[in-house]
């Protein structure tokens, strides 16, 4: 089963993710590299990605929980 794992270096609950979620990562990784696992580094606050009006609705069509009724706009990176 694929795993997602999404972290940020600028959250300021969680204030240590790269040796939290970067380290399970990278421990994932070192013991099978070709396990079907991907993180998403970025910079956003703790839990805004994932308000419903921010990029939660694009993380779940790029985790295939849900479908969009029109395709996404090309400008627009899931």
């Amino acid at each position: 089963m694929p795993l997602d794992i999404w972290w940020s270096r600028n959250d300021r609950i969680v204030t240590d993710q790269n040796q939290e979620s970067g380290r399970l990562y990278r421990a994932i990784k070192q013991v099978n590299p070709k396990a079907s696992v991907e993180q998403f580094v970025g910079t956003w606050a703790h839990s805004h990605e994932m308000h419903p009006l921010a990029r939660l609705p694009l993380a779940l069509v790029d985790l295939n929980i849900v479908e969009l009724d029109e395709p996404l706009s090309k400008a627009v990176k899931p």
